[in-house]
């Protein structure tokens, strides 16, 4: 058995499995992986806030589990104090600037999303850490086709996160360089074809990151050939 802990999620199941859902790219991650270790014979329990159901092979629960698992894999969460009894204990993060939890004490094992990460974290780590195979900084195209793009950057995350900074500074830069920004719709039906295709469009992927430290939705601009700015 193995129990995949999160950090809060919306109680509304659909954020689990309608491809048209603007789902984070952690929040993907959790239903993927526990869909993909349930196709290969495992009992896959994943904690949520909303009400116990069963999707896909994966039995989504409340926080009130018991323990009894082999394996429990804390995702962009830590929680050594509260881990079942027995079993082992792993952590998988997506954070690059947070030393004070993502870091894997407590824990058997690491992963991490790529090799920036791990060498952002490295003087921090308390567990052997694993970057993992699919999902490094070789996802970059070393030789982008731009020229065959137009001039157009994109935006793929919440206003708060800095899509209301770009706006307000926008003009301004689109006037020196001639770059329009393409932002994409924020809790709006938007499906992973759509943004594939906004990626694709785009020439750069810009981001201030004034209010996060996760960036996997920079992992999916870069294997679509879009430039992270």
């Amino acid at each position: 058995d193995i129990l995949i802990c999160t950090e809060v999620l919306p109680k509304d199941p659909k954020w689990a499995w309608d491809p048209t859902n603007p789902l984070s790219g952690t929040s993907k991650f959790y239903v993927r992986v526990a869909e993909e270790l349930a196709k290969l014979g495992h009992t896959v329990e994943v904690e949520w806030d909303g009400a116990t159901l069963k999707h896909n092979g994966v039995c989504y629960i409340g926080r009130n589990y018991i323990g009894g698992y082999d394996l429990t894999l804390d995702c962009n969460f830590q929680g050594p104090t509260r881990l079942c009894t027995g079993g082992s204990h792993f952590q998988w993060t997506s954070f690059y600037n947070r030393p004070d939890t993502c870091v894997g004490e407590g824990y058997d094992r690491i992963f991490l999303i790529s090799d920036f990460i791990h060498s952002t974290l490295a003087p921090h780590l308390k567990a052997p850490a694993v970057v993992m195979e699919l999902a490094t900084d070789a996802v970059v195209v070393t030789g982008p086709s731009l020229p065959g793009r137009p001039k157009t950057c994109c935006y793929t995350s919440s206003p708060d996160r800095g899509g209301t900074f770009l706006q307000s500074i926008w003009p301004e830069v689109e006037a020196a360089t001639g770059y329009r920004l393409e932002m994409s719709p924020y809790g709006e039906a938007f499906s992973d074809r759509q943004m594939r295709d906004l990626y694709e469009r785009s020439q750069f992927w810009v981001y201030p990151a004034i209010g996060t430290d996760s960036i996997l939705s920079c992992l999916e601009a870069q294997a679509a050939g879009c430039i992270p700015f």
